[in-house]
C-alpha cells in the first residue's frame, strides 16, 4: 500500500527504491518489496546488523544518515554503497 501511494504506476520499473531497516520486523518489509510489490529494483539496506532479505549492511546509524543525504543529493546508490556498506554473506 505504501509503495502504491508513494510511486506513480509508471515509475515502478524506472527507479531504484532504497529502503532501510534496523529491526527484525523490517525484514518483512524487505521481503514484501522484493517479492510481492510491483517494484522492479529494490535495494534493501540493514543498519547495524544483517537482516533477512537485506542486500547490504550499513555499519551504524550515522552511516545510514550519510547514505540518505548522498542519495537525496542525487548520488548513484551503487557508488554510494561501495563506500558505506558491506554485502550480506549468504549462509
Amino acid at each position: 500500500t505504501l509503495v502504491a501511494h508513494l510511486l506513480p504506476r509508471q515509475a515502478h520499473n524506472s527507479i531504484t527504491l532504497v529502503v532501510l531497516g534496523d529491526e527484525l520486523y523490517d525484514s518483512y518489509m524487505f521481503r514484501y518489496l522484493k517479492q510481492e510489490a510491483e517494484v522492479s529494483r529494490v535495494l534493501a539496506l540493514a543498519v547495524s546488523r544483517p537482516l533477512p532479505f537485506a542486500d547490504a549492511v550499513l555499519s551504524d546509524t550515522e552511516s545510514a544518515l550519510e547514505v540518505v543525504e548522498k542519495l537525496l543529493a542525487g548520488g548513484s546508490p551503487e557508488e554510494i554503497l561501495g563506500k558505506y556498506a558491506r554485502a550480506v554473506l549468504e549462509a
